[in-house]
């Protein structure tokens, strides 16, 4: 069985913040945050949760 990203429980913000990073490849918390998060005027920390739980998805990999 193929498991597509459609097929995920994913909230709209994740899928927001999913479609950015493929579109960029790579990008900091603060970067997705101007992106995705400034203009629904939600907190970094909310992206941030987002990237948190898109990793523990096994959808992203993080660096530190």
């Amino acid at each position: 069985m193929t498991l597509r990203v459609s097929d995920l429980a994913l909230g709209e913000l994740e899928r927001s913040v999913l479609d950015f990073l493929w579109e960029v490849g790579s990008a900091a918390p603060g970067d997705v945050h101007a992106r995705v998060g400034a203009p629904r005027r939600i907190s970094v920390n909310t992206v941030s949760s987002a990237l948190k739980r898109l990793f523990e998805k096994g959808l992203l990999t993080r660096e530190k």
